[in-house]
């Protein structure tokens, strides 16, 4: 077995730190293509996050959040039920903001017992910085 490697063995160094070396700097072309794709396919969702509480209340906004959008369905998460009956109370009026401010992409909400996270999603933030700089073409 002269001609086998032995597979603790290390590989030359230099191919390594090359590869290495190209990474950042494909990462930073892909990141910025990754989020705009990511921003085109999400803006409703993120613009609805930025302004749910506005919608629905700051008492609402407490047990409420919204955590996904497909196909024209919001999901919104309810930690009491108490508040998803309060929720679906204000359902059409809701409805009506949403599809008001999404030019008519909602179409449906969908409530769900869950857990209500009050952070904002972190491409919800990063979207906000791009518009504030103008790079969004979002209204």
């Amino acid at each position: 077995m002269t001609g086998s490697r032995d597979p603790r063995r290390r590989r030359d160094s230099s191919v390594g730190s090359r590869a290495q070396a190209a990474l950042p700097e494909r990462l930073g072309v892909l990141l910025p293509q990754v989020l705009a794709q990511t921003e085109k396919r999400q803006w409703v969702f993120f613009a609805i996050q930025k302004s749910w509480r506005r919608l629905v209340g700051k008492s609402l906004a407490v047990h409420a959040c919204p955590v996904g959008f497909r196909r024209g369905r919001l999901i919104v998460h309810v930690d009491r039920p108490g508040e998803g009956f309060a929720l679906s109370y204000k359902k059409t009026q809701l409805l009506s903001r949403l599809q008001t401010m999404t030019h008519k992409r909602v179409t449906e909400i969908v409530i769900r017992a869950g857990e209500v996270n009050q952070r904002p999603h972190p491409c919800a933030t990063a979207f906000d910085r791009r518009r504030n700089r103008g790079l969004c073409h979002v209204s």
